[in-house]
């Protein structure tokens, strides 16, 4: 039975199995090539392992790393491979353009910089220098293009506020990006607003938002709501009012330091008032003959804010004037300065007759907070006002 075995397996049956394990090994080779290849993108450490017959993804670390160890001829020469391999990709014509620019070849360059230009949006390189050629060669209109394409697309790297920065800095500079938030969608608005509103003179910030409101961006005031927070504290309450106003106000256009109760508390405006949740703490706003009235209630022994809002007064003396009932024990009132510039202090309230607390304002004070406490009492307050004091 063994020789009867032994004639079933001849050459041609030892072949075939050779040619298939043959097929197996080259399919695993050329699998952990290519996967070396591409783990070599985010290490380039493994770059140098990759065969040359693999490289691909490997070439740009290598591209990268030549250049970042000062050697402009490697990293030219690479570039130009991956480039011969893989010649649509922005990625690699900005990397062969870097290589000629640190070799002296500023004219081929230009060519080549100006072909990526027009493949790759995400490439920083390029679009550094595209933006920077259009200011230069005074061209805002295309610099402005290009920075809105790239707010359009997610990107939000401090570059391109850079880059946005000095776009609007520029003569008509302004004029050619306010022109260009007219094409296209514009649901970048939030982001690049809240950006604008810690960067660019509230001036600036105000014409923004009148031109992105225009056409019609899509906002989210819920979301604005508690971002102003953070703008009023930094003092930049002028551009977090600007946006409010454009987006979020309505047909109740209101002032800084208007000190009138809001009907609706969903969404506060940077100085709208805010009743914050408590256990035991309930408020209400009714409107008593055009007057509107918060009513309260705190059934805790303890102090609970029942109502807060900002204030930008400008340095000086000022009486507080209030009108409020309540059952029990008054409520408390309590104004602080505050914002990431000055000393957050609380500034001193004495009640000099019922109703009127006179207080001071201090230089270096741009943010107050004016809070509204009780405990284990209820009450309604009406008018609320403050002037200066003329003393």
């Amino acid at each position: 039975m063994r020789a009867d075995a032994a004639k079933g397996v001849g050459p041609g049956k030892i072949a075939l199995a050779a040619a298939w394990y043959a097929v197996l090994i080259a399919i695993a080779v050329v699998a952990v090539g290519l996967q070396l290849d591409r783990q070599a993108r985010y290490d380039p450490a493994l770059g140098a392992l990759v065969p040359k017959a693999f490289r691909g993804d490997s070439l740009e670390a290598l591209a990268r790393s030549a250049f970042d160890r000062n050697d402009p001829s490697e990293g030219e020469a690479l570039a130009r491979e991956l480039l011969e391999r893989r010649p649509v990709p922005a990625e690699g014509l900005s990397l062969y353009a870097t290589g000629l620019l640190a070799n002296g070849k500023s004219d081929m360059a230009a060519s080549v910089l100006q072909v990526a230009a027009g493949r790759g949006w995400r490439d920083r390189f390029v679009q550094h220098v595209v933006i920077a050629s259009a200011l230069q060669n005074g061209e805002p209109a295309v610099a402005a293009q290009r920075v809105i394409g790239l707010w359009r697309q997610g990107e939000r790297a401090d570059w391109l506020k850079d880059v946005t920065r000095t776009t609007l800095g520029e003569r008509d500079g302004f004029a050619a990006f306010a022109a260009a938030l007219s094409d296209g969608d514009n649901d970048f608005g939030a982001n690049f607003l809240a950006w604008s509103a810690t960067s660019l003179p509230a001036a600036s910030v105000d014409r923004l938002a009148r031109d992105l409101a225009r056409n019609r961006t899509r906002f989210d005031c819920a979301w604005f709501s508690h971002e102003s927070n953070r703008l009023v504290r930094d003092g930049r309450h002028d551009a977090a009012m600007a946006i409010w106003s454009a987006f979020c106000a309505g047909s109740r256009r209101t002032k800084i330091n208007d000190m009138r109760f809001d009907e609706s508390v969903d969404e506060p405006g940077p100085f709208g008032w805010r009743y914050p949740e408590n256990a035991g703490v309930d408020t209400q706003i009714s409107d008593d003959d055009g007057n509107l009235v918060l009513h309260y209630s705190n059934t805790d022994p303890l102090y609970h804010v029942i109502a807060r809002r900002y204030l930008a007064l400008s340095p000086g003396h000022y009486v507080l004037a209030t009108d409020e009932t309540t059952d029990t024990s008054a409520a408390r009132w309590q104004i602080a300065c505050i914002g990431s510039g000055a000393t957050s202090h609380v500034i001193q309230l004495e009640e000099i007759r019922e109703g009127l607390r006179p207080f001071i304002v201090q230089a270096g004070c741009t943010v107050q907070e004016l809070t509204i406490a009780a405990r284990l009492s209820t009450g309604e307050i009406g008018r609320i006002a403050i002037w200066p004091d003329g003393r």
